[in-house]
């Protein structure tokens, strides 16, 4: 019996830049268990970092800059900045799903 591929979310939600050495962690281990089990690769993985340049005073490429093996690891990335929080809330407003205080 073959198997569907599933999709897997990993996510940080951060002010730091350090975050990235995290991230170079968590790939070594994904990387270090495909090695050790092949039906992992049945698994695309997802990466979501949601940023606060508020926190420690970053600029946005201190998490969207990702060195490109790391890029690799991912079928996709979701970077969620303040601008995208805020049209996600104006959305949630125009359809009534929330409503302004």
């Amino acid at each position: 019996m073959e198997s569907e591929k599933r999709t897997l979310g990993i996510g940080f939600a951060t002010g730091r830049k350090s975050f990235r050495k995290v991230l170079k962690a968590y790939v070594y281990s994904w990387k270090q268990a495909l090695k050790r089990n092949e039906d992992l690769r049945r698994i695309g993985l997802t990466l979501f970092v949601a940023y606060d340049l508020d926190y420690s005073h970053t600029q946005s490429t201190d998490f969207t800059n990702l060195p490109q093996d790391i890029v690799d690891v991912f079928e996709n990335i979701v970077f969620l900045g303040t601008k995208h929080a805020q049209r996600s809330v104006l959305h949630l407003i125009d359809d009534g799903t929330i409503t302004q205080r």
